[in-house]
């Protein structure tokens, strides 16, 4: 046949091809109850790029599920025994009520300073004997610090979906890059419901991961590195440590003082490359690695929190100290725990005593 006749041929089956793909979905002929059936009859081509499109699982035809009956009359048993009143007889209705707080302290501030990759593997107060973090360890004799706390994944946004909305982590993305994010019951809603302005502090760009839209779907002010000028150090994941701290010191001198604070600030200089500014005693501007990564982030957080210490809110301030994750997870273990082990430190000048709490409870110091 000529080529002319062999390109006619070649786009009929091209035609042909073309409009069983828009014509057959995924699923058109998924008509048997028998799970592998459906799969046998499932459109290749479609499947491979829907999964590649969506990177979405469905939940329920994968995972072991309870009816909602029993899985919300459990939960409610276990709510119950968490304190509070359950506001409601309806079992979906997990609402609680607690009594207020008569100690006429007001409200305080809450800072909440999560550490890139900021493991309990690499803290003195968890049993490290590198020194590695001696401004971390400082202040873990003047706070609260706990002892049994374990992240929920790898990656960043799994920590910051768990601390800002409670939830473990679901199948496939974090809730931080899925759409239909904005307006989840969270952290810095409740805060808001108090009367209190909240905020994300992040010092690379927030575009990264999805997290100003996530932050800002939820009704948190959004500052990133596009809002902190004439850093002194850069990299790849944005500005250092030191400048992200000195700029959240400087944005809570400059929030109305008769309005309570809650915020989050996410570092980043404990991530690779691991090229620091010059001059921070025992760490290489650059070729440490991850031990000088861990230096310089206990550095910048001991800093941090000796110049807040200057401040008129400080004395009125909850910091909450917790790592997102722990720097690498390897091992012939399916879940390695031990590197999930995260730091977790609440500290409170004055108003809350030094203690350590461990799966039995507080022990003080």
């Amino acid at each position: 046949a000529s080529w002319r006749a062999r390109f006619g041929f070649a786009g009929l089956h091209l035609l042909v091809l073309l409009g069983a793909l828009s014509l057959f979905s995924t699923d058109s002929f998924a008509l048997f109850n028998n799970r592998v059936a459906n799969e046998i009859t499932a459109n290749g081509i479609s499947s491979l790029f829907r999964a590649f499109s969506t990177n979405e699982l469905s939940y329920d035809r994968y995972y072991r599920t309870l009816p909602d009956q029993v899985a919300f009359s459990r939960l409610r048993r276990h709510l119950a025994k968490a304190g509070g009143t359950l506001r409601s007889e309806n079992l979906d209705d997990l609402g609680r009520s607690f009594p207020g707080n008569a100690n006429g302290l007001g409200k305080m501030n809450v800072v909440v300073l999560v550490e890139e990759s900021f493991g309990a593997q690499f803290n003195g107060s968890y049993g490290d004997r590198r020194q590695l973090t001696p401004n971390f360890d400082r202040y873990a004799r003047q706070g609260l610090l706990f002892t049994n706390a374990f992240a929920t994944g790898t990656r960043t946004v799994r920590g910051l979906e768990a601390l800002v909305t409670s939830l473990p982590p679901i199948p496939s993305e974090g809730i931080i890059k899925r759409p239909g994010s904005e307006h989840m019951a969270n952290w810095g809603g409740v805060m808001a419901g108090h009367g209190y302005q909240t905020s994300f502090l992040y010092g690379g760009y927030g575009l990264f991961d999805n997290m100003n839209h996530f932050f800002r779907g939820n009704g948190f002010a959004i500052r990133d590195r596009q809002d902190i000028p004439n850093p002194r150090f850069t990299n790849i994941w944005g500005v250092s440590d030191e400048d992200l701290l000195d700029y959240a010191l400087n944005y809570y001198d400059s929030l109305p003082g008769a309005q309570p604070f809650f915020s989050v600030i996410m570092s980043t200089s404990n991530h690779s490359p691991y090229t620091f500014p010059a001059g921070v005693p025992g760490v290489k501007p650059e070729g440490g690695g991850r031990l000088d990564g861990v230096r310089y982030a206990d550095h910048a957080l001991g800093a941090f929190l000796d110049r807040a210490a200057g401040h008129a809110w400080f004395g009125n301030t909850l910091f909450v100290i917790v790592a997102d994750h722990d720097a690498r997870v390897y091992g012939s273990e399916q879940i390695p725990l031990e590197h999930y082990r995260i730091p977790l430190l609440l500290l409170a000048s004055q108003r809350l005593a030094p203690g350590r709490w461990s799966l039995r409870g507080q022990e003080q110091q």
